[in-house]
């Protein structure tokens, strides 16, 4: 009885397999699959590890739930408002319209991060040169509570 047997054999230096057929044939056959291994060995590959690089962290924004606009008791609210009112009427050609405060969760806030609540505050206006539903935006602001609020910024 014959006995019918293959050895597959990988050589991994020289990527050929090695076929040997018991079947009354002592020859050896080879079979070069260097183009299949390379091809396996590329889709298996583990990427590299990326190289360290140093990084200067920069402080992000922290979500508050305070109300920037609850953070100010109701007269300093009241006092800063009529920072704006009379900004418009004093330094501004624009008749203002209307104003409001801005929503907590404005990015203009997030420009503005060095400033924590009740030492900020954002107004949304509307002027008579933008027109009714354009709103333009004036910033005021504190470095402490000892200090007074004064223009940061103005404008769309």
């Amino acid at each position: 009885m014959k006995k019918k047997s293959k050895v597959i054999g990988i050589s991994i230096g020289l990527c050929t397999v090695i076929l040997v057929g018991c079947n009354g044939d002592t020859k050896q056959k080879e079979t070069s699959i260097k183009p299949a291994i390379s091809a396996t060995m590329a889709s298996e590959r583990v990427a590299e590890p990326e190289k360290t690089i140093a990084v200067t962290a920069t402080p992000m924004p922290t979500t508050t739930t305070t109300s920037y606009s609850k953070a100010l008791t109701p007269e300093e609210l009241k006092n800063v408002e009529q920072l704006a009112r009379t900004y418009y009427k004093k330094e501004s050609s624009f008749k203002l319209l209307s104003i409001q405060t801005v929503e907590d969760d404005s990015e203009l806030y997030d420009s503005n991060n060095e400033y924590q609540p009740g030492n900020i505050i954002i107004f949304k206006v509307e002027t008579s040169h933008a027109g009714k539903g354009v709103y333009r935006y004036i910033t005021y602001g504190r470095k402490s509570l000892d200090n007074e609020f004064e223009l940061l910024g103005e404008g769309y």
